[in-house]
């Protein structure tokens, strides 16, 4: 009997993503597109966006806005271990990644 598994969920959790341009912002937004085109389960977690009259774009995934700016700062830092603690539930079984690891993780 063949049994297929679906895939783990993978989530990108990075401190700069779209509307901000950048390398890292570039960076999670290429594997998020190609991850998800090759079937994968993707959520990225991103900065809050500024309210503007543009609509948010649409991507082939998942997109989660954090409560924080996304700067390097201790209380994003303090705000990032929130939301991890929060979804341990949710990440414990699945890829995390996170393309920037100093900002997730001091």
């Amino acid at each position: 009997m063949n049994a297929t598994l679906a895939p783990q969920p993978v989530f990108l959790i990075t401190h700069e993503f779209y509307p901000k341009r950048g390398g890292i912002a570039t960076f999670t937004e290429e594997i998020a597109k190609a991850s998800a085109s090759l079937g994968y389960d993707i959520e990225v977690w991103a900065q809050s966006a500024a309210v503007s009259s543009e609509k948010e774009k649409t991507w082939p995934f998942r997109l989660r806005r954090l409560p924080l700016k996304g700067t390097h700062g201790l209380a994003c830092q303090l705000r990032l271990a929130f939301q991890l603690i929060a979804e341990r539930r949710r990440l414990r079984y699945a890829t995390v990644y996170c393309p920037s690891p100093a900002p997730c993780w001091g």
